[in-house]
């Protein structure tokens, strides 16, 4: 079994990881492609070493074959690292644009045509349009299937989603599901940090805000994380003017904007 779902971090949500699903050199239908599978693994080493935008063409054409190919498992597979390599490089359209020509292609596959790992990416890039009543409505199926790993992501992104609204008691809620998930790792433990500080600040909390978030930052950078470390930074910040340190938070989003030039 070979696993090609990526492990990265999307920029816009700091600390989501995504992936977990194995995806069999052969698939169900009897498809094997030795083209596909180095194309998948030459994007899977780009990704790891933290070429971003190097894993895109290995991705599309992939994809590309398994549209060729009509193997539903392969489609859904390529899409996803696509789409999620694309918003990891700041391309949220093309991103929609991959799960859409995804969606289409499993239309005839009855088990695959409701991807809940698409609708998950496409709830994410609709998030980062700032496209907010539509991203949670896509991502409503995430949020009832059996599949535990992405109801935990789900409820990370309809947080996000319930915070830009500033839906507190949605907020309260989404938190308290992900509170009471059983075997949470680093990263979801921290996103479930993340939602507390945009819960605080919409309580107008904004000194418990402000520790939080530069605890959590530190956390961040520690583990090298650091467009997660830089939402973190932008949450102190805000906490920070709501205290009235004009200055403190224009100088935290002056360093954001600087590490971001350095990490291009």
């Amino acid at each position: 079994m070979r696993n090609f779902y990526n492990y990265i971090r999307i920029t816009v949500f700091s600390s989501l990881l995504l992936g977990g699903c194995h995806h069999a050199t052969v698939s169900h239908l009897g498809w094997s492609d030795e083209t596909y599978i180095s194309l998948m693994e030459t994007g899977g080493d780009m990704v790891n070493d933290n070429r971003i935008q190097a894993a895109l063409p290995f991705y599309r054409q992939a994809l590309s074959r398994a549209l060729e190919a009509d193997d539903p498992e392969s489609i859904e597979v390529s899409a996803y690292n696509l789409a999620l390599t694309q918003l990891r490089s700041h391309e949220p359209e093309d991103a929609l644009k991959t799960v859409y020509a995804a969606q289409k292609g499993l239309k005839k596959h009855k088990s695959f045509q409701n991807s809940l790992r698409l609708a998950l990416i496409q709830s994410i890039a609709l998030n980062t349009k700032k496209d907010w009543y539509e991203s949670l409505k896509i991502l409503a199926p995430c949020l009832t299937g059996q599949d535990s790993e992405i109801k935990t992501h789900a409820l990370y992104v309809k947080g996000l989603n319930d915070a830009a609204l500033k839906q507190q008691n949605a907020l309260t809620e989404d938190i308290q599901k992900l509170s009471s998930i059983l075997g949470k790792n680093k990263v979801e433990t921290e996103n479930e940090d993340e939602l507390l500080i945009r819960q605080d600040l919409l309580k107008r909390d904004f000194k418990v805000a402000e520790k939080q978030a530069e605890s959590l930052s530190l956390k961040r950078r520690i583990n090298h994380e650091y467009d997660a470390m830089r939402e973190a930074l932008l949450l102190q910040a805000d906490a920070l003017e709501g205290l009235g340190d004009e200055q403190g938070a224009a100088n935290l989003r002056s360093q954001v904007t600087s590490s971001k030039k350095a990490s291009l």
